[in-house]
């Protein structure tokens, strides 16, 4: 569904009542929210901001939520569907990456509304300046000077970089075709195309910056916070060899339990899509005694999804309040699947 459809659905849906209708159809199935981060001001051009909701938005979502949904923490949330105890509409609130703003900026709120959340961290780089390779990607793009490029190496042809809006568009076509590249490919190409933009100077102004481990426990502590693993470097679990996807899942969940109090028994794929994790990732989480794993395909969970194909409703900084209410009743999803019956 392109963006210009799914606003006019979500605008109709509010008009007619219909997102009221169907969290009244569906409230026996379970709603997943999957955020990255929150910001207070607006990102600078150059910053990827997608990931990134803003505050005022943000608290309109929890507060409705609050108001249509029994918001139950992650773990709670997925017993309840297994046991098939759900029977009026429940939320459960999920964050992807673990950026500091969601303990500067997207806490507060959560405490203040008494709700509570489950943050999925790559370990690898609790801690550090790190920062996901495809950011440092779109920011280049968007702060090159360049008016052209060269990307025959990854047959996408020698894209103009006239506007911002051609910049990010390219700059995400570039990404999609990086995340099919095993890691150690795609680190040369990403070094190729960041050299041809001229490797602008990367700036996010804390954006992107992650938590810390003294960060996480304080956050444990306030009572609505739980965490959960993500990997330990982002990577698409499909996309690995044997050992390096023991490495991946094995090595975080390990870390998130020995770092953690209370750690989730679910695990979030990064990237999240069909492609982008196998069996051989299932095999893994089984055999450590994980419950579940929660992927990025839109829609709702009843009783009768695989536990390790959890759908979430991605939020993202475009996402419009009626967007927000038809992707939380489920009517894109339901509306594409019946699409693709007919």
């Amino acid at each position: 569904m392109s963006a210009l459809a799914s606003r006019a659905l979500s605008t109709a849906s509010s008009w007619l009542g219909l997102h009221h209708l169907a969290r009244r159809l569906q409230r026996r199935q379970l709603l997943v929210v999957c955020y990255h981060g929150v910001v207070a001001t607006p990102l600078p051009r150059h910053v990827p901001s997608w990931h990134h909701v803003p505050l005022p938005a943000f608290e309109r979502q929890l507060r409705y939520l609050r108001a249509h949904y029994d918001v139950v923490p992650l773990d709670e949330a997925l017993d309840l569907l297994a046991a098939g105890a759900i029977d009026r509409p429940t939320a459960a609130i999920t964050f992807d990456d673990g950026y500091r703003n969601n303990r500067e900026v997207a806490l507060p709120v959560l405490r203040r509304l008494g709700l509570p959340a489950t943050i999925f961290l790559i370990t690898g780089w609790v801690g550090t300046d790190e920062r996901l390779w495809s950011v440092r990607v779109e920011a280049a793009f968007r702060r090159s000077t360049r008016t052209d490029l060269d990307l025959s190496v990854l047959d996408l042809g020698v894209p103009q970089l006239g506007s911002m809006t051609k910049r990010a568009e390219t700059a995400r076509n570039v990404i999609d075709t990086l995340k099919n590249q095993p890691p150690d490919a795609r680190a040369t190409l990403v070094r190729a195309v960041l050299d041809a933009l001229g490797d602008p100077p990367f700036d996010d102004g804390g954006a992107f910056r992650l938590l810390s481990w003294p960060e996480i426990r304080d956050m444990e502590d306030t009572g609505r916070i739980t965490f959960g693993a993500h990997t330990a470097h982002h990577e698409i679990v499909s996309r690995l060899t044997d050992v390096e996807l023991e490495n991946e899942i094995a090595g975080s969940i390990a870390t998130v339990r020995r770092h953690t109090l209370l750690p989730s028994a679910a695990f979030a794929y990064p990237n999240g899509r069909p492609a982008d994790f196998d069996d051989r990732a299932r095999d893994i989480l089984v055999r450590l005694d994980m419950t579940g794993a929660l992927t990025t395909i839109e829609g709702l969970n009843d009783t009768a999804v695989d536990p390790f194909l959890i759908r979430r409703v991605v939020v993202g900084s475009t996402t419009t309040f009626d967007q927000f209410r038809a992707a939380a009743a489920g009517l894109p999803a339901r509306l594409r699947r019946l699409a693709g019956r007919a």
